[in-house]
């Protein structure tokens, strides 16, 4: 397990979390 695959992890959750906020507005 690298650097590269830990920044990948954290850049989809933020992804996810945006994703969550936006669906919730979105309702």
């Amino acid at each position: 397990m690298g650097i590269g695959r830990m920044r990948r992890v954290q850049q989809w959750l933020l992804f996810a979390r945006q994703w969550h906020l936006v669906d919730a507005t979105g309702q």
